[in-house]
């Protein structure tokens, strides 16, 4: 099957995207939302349109989301998720060969869909606390600027100045990935009218605890948003989805309460991680990136013997002895630290939560 062979050139030395085991397991995996789904998903939903399309570019949502976020209908488009906002984006926006220059450590799916659009993945190591200048960034030659920010999986909130900076001294597209902003309280939205060249890409899947629907949204210049309408596929999200994010938009009063919680475990699980020996990295999202006492494999075998799930980064150099945990609610903190505690066979020094 020789039409295979550019296709495996391109993709056989890059690993697959972590699968999560399936099971009955606690899941300190995935940073989705342990607090549960937005009362939206029980409330009723018109299951009489599931035979019909919905409108070509999902109407109904891009004005809910310009209600939430206090923007024009037109600076938005909606897709399957986060990332199939971001494989449209380097379709459009980067031609075979050209560079794409992201902060590492960051999200392992940005190297495989910039393979998968043949342009060049272009990581950029940052410092001991993982901050980095625009002047690094920009000295690879980009054609794309990508950052991830909060930062997944290291939870850092880059210096406020590094978009504005990239954004007056670079004329190309500047991505900043907020899927995390709702946990850090920051956000670049505010700019993109005065910059055209920024998009930014969020989604539903985390705060608003809609993962399993899928739903992920761009926002950009009008100019911008009408060019990635016109070129995305249309009905990209399904009326079920877009449904329940119409209602969910329209009730903030879950998310903040899910932030409040998140936020304030996140410093309860640091607390306790810390006095059981990990080395706890700050984190302004709903993860925590940490070095274990004792071997990150070892760790995680003897979690999942107990049925949780931890995430590791076995293709990450710079993060191979790291462990990564969600946050979730109280009941959750006591429930890892517990585990934690048993394993390592150490009290920590206060009972978190209790």
């Amino acid at each position: 099957m020789s039409f295979l062979d550019d296709v495996r050139r391109r993709t056989d030395d890059y690993p697959p995207y972590y699968e999560a085991p399936v099971g009955p397991h606690k899941r300190y995996d995935q940073n989705v939302n342990l607090l549960g789904p937005h009362p939206a998903v029980r409330a009723a939903v018109r299951t009489e349109d599931a035979h019909l399309y919905p409108s070509r570019d999902n109407k109904p949502l891009l004005d809910a989301l310009g209600h939430a976020f206090r923007l024009p209908a037109d600076h938005f488009w909606v897709g399957n998720g986060s990332d199939e906002i971001l494989d449209l984006l380097f379709r459009l926006f980067l031609e075979p060969g050209q560079r794409l220059v992201v902060p590492t450590p960051s999200y392992s799916m940005y190297p495989h869909l910039a393979r998968l659009s043949r342009a060049t993945y272009v990581p950029v190591p940052t410092n001991d606390d993982f901050q980095i200048t625009a002047s690094k960034l920009l000295g690879h030659k980009p054609d794309l600027v990508l950052i991830c920010n909060p930062n997944n999986p290291t939870g850092t909130l880059f210096d406020p100045r590094l978009v504005g900076e990239l954004l007056e001294s670079f004329e190309g597209p500047v991505v900043v990935d907020e899927a995390y902003a709702e946990f850090a309280g920051a956000s670049v939205l505010p700019l993109v009218d005065k910059f055209p060249n920024l998009i930014v890409t969020r989604t539903l899947s985390k705060a608003y605890g809609l993962a399993g629907l899928r739903v992920g949204f761009g926002v950009g210049h009008p100019a911008v948003a009408e060019l990635v309408r016109r070129a995305k596929p249309p009905f990209a999200v399904n009326v079920l989805s877009e449904q329940i994010a119409v209602r969910a938009l329209a009730d903030r009063s879950h998310v903040d309460t899910a932030i409040q919680t998140i936020v304030r475990e996140r410093e309860k699980l640091a607390q306790g991680l810390s006095a059981l020996g990990f080395r706890v990295w700050p984190s302004h999202a709903n993860f925590l990136l940490t070095l274990p006492p004792i071997g990150c494999e070892d760790l995680y075998e003897r979690l999942r013997k107990k049925d949780i799930l931890v995430r590791l980064y076995r293709h990450e150099p710079a993060l191979r002895d790291h462990v990564r945990f969600t946050v979730g609610a109280a009941a959750d903190t006591r429930h890892l630290l517990g585990a934690l505690e048993e394993i390592l066979g150490r009290p920590h020094e206060r009972r978190v939560g209790a």
